[in-house]
């Protein structure tokens, strides 16, 4: 059975390369890409995801999440990650529409839709799962926890 995951990620050089070994493994299934800004601006994130998405086959829904964090001002590594997020690729515009959720709406529904399925992988910062606990705040008890 494949590991269902949400990953929620600030998409830059690091993350697109996550995304395409989880896309290539048998033994993960990703339910749900949120974008969140991090390396980049979440704009900036989110047409890095839509368009990896395409050639990786993923049709997970794309949601995307906070554009700031909660309370610090934002902080970007375009130094490192260059201006578009992937150094200095540049990917064509997706054809795929993003999800009409927000990043908080899409961890707290597939939390729900997959209860004790559900893995979150969180590969940048936290505002989207902790945007969605302000939504349901017992969406971690729906999570798949692991057997130890």
């Amino acid at each position: 059975m494949a590991l269902s995951l949400l990953v929620d990620c600030d998409t830059g050089i690091d993350d697109a390369i996550a995304l395409t070994y989880l896309a290539c493994r048998d033994d993960a299934e990703i339910a749900g890409i949120v974008s969140t800004g991090g390396n980049v601006p979440a704009a900036t994130v989110h047409r890095n995801n839509l368009a990896l998405s395409e050639p990786l086959g993923l049709d997970a829904p794309v949601a995307l999440g906070a554009d700031r964090p909660l309370v610090e001002p934002p902080m970007f590594a375009d130094d490192t990650h260059g201006p578009g997020g992937l150094g200095h690729a540049v990917s064509p515009e997706a054809a795929r529409a993003e999800h009409p959720r927000t990043g908080a709406r899409l961890w707290v529904d597939l939390a729900r839709e997959r209860p004790g399925e559900l893995v979150g992988l969180v590969l940048g910062p936290h505002t989207n799962l902790a945007l969605a606990l302000e939504i349901e705040p017992e969406s971690p008890r729906s999570l798949r926890r692991s057997r130890t």
